[in-house]
């Protein structure tokens, strides 16, 4: 092994849950908050994401769209935008929405279901094996 001089930093793999306070979130409010993901990259499937929003109760749902790269297509409808948000903001992000909805081909389960799970708020993400099979997970509260 060489030594380059250089000082590195060793950072766990992991979510530290003690930044996160779970709560009931209400379903039966005005509008329900959801969506999650990054529109550059073509694996993160946002795309069809927003196809399935495009048949939702306007009245019922609120789309908040969070995305560290992407930015929002011109046919995304959305209520509210996210953009490189720092991740202690991430939190109140999730703690104030309802439902993360993932349709990424790679990530079933991947930090934003955990992340939103840890508030005590569903997912809703595809399969594990890439497959356009959607199914429902949550936490209990």
């Amino acid at each position: 092994m060489q030594n380059y001089n250089k000082k590195s930093r060793y950072s766990p793999n992991g979510i530290d849950f003690s930044e996160y306070k779970p709560h009931k979130h209400n379903l039966n409010k005005n509008k329900i908050r959801l969506i999650e993901g990054d529109s550059s990259s073509h694996y993160k499937n946002v795309d069809e994401t927003f196809k399935i929003t495009e048949i939702l109760d306007k009245k019922m749902f609120e789309v908040w769209y969070l995305s560290y790269e992407g930015q929002p297509k011109d046919w995304y409808k959305i209520d509210n935008f996210f953009h490189n948000i720092p991740h202690d903001k991430v939190i109140e992000i999730y703690d104030n929405s309802d439902i993360l909805l993932k349709s990424s081909w790679l990530e079933s389960f991947s930090y934003p279901p955990l992340e939103m799970m840890a508030t005590g708020g569903y997912c809703i993400v595809v399969h594990k094996n890439g497959q356009k099979k959607f199914f429902f997970i949550s936490k209990k509260i």
